[in-house]
């Protein structure tokens, strides 16, 4: 192949690559404004905070507290659960 067939070859897949950058930028814009309008049209209490959390820049997450262990939780048995496809009669 001549130099000029490479060079159009690499401005094809240079285009072809700048293509889909473009493309896919506007599909995640178009997903991204869904996802939120979605959320602003939830009527429920957990949309409406949804929609107050994302409108601010910061919030905080509440910790939860640590579960704590219980002194009387013993395990008697081992169960194990095998599936197969054979049935008890």
């Amino acid at each position: 192949m001549t130099t000029e067939e490479w060079l159009v070859i690499a401005a094809a897949a240079v285009i072809f690559v700048l293509i889909n950058i473009i493309m896919w930028s506007i599909i995640a814009k178009k997903e991204k404004r869904a996802k939120e309008a979605v959320i602003r049209m939830d009527e429920s209490p957990i949309g409406k905070s949804r929609t107050i959390r994302a409108g601010q820049s910061q919030f905080h997450i509440p910790k939860e507290t640590p579960s704590q262990r219980t002194r009387s939780f013993d395990i008697k048995e081992n169960i194990v659960i095998v599936h197969t496809d054979e049935r008890i009669n």
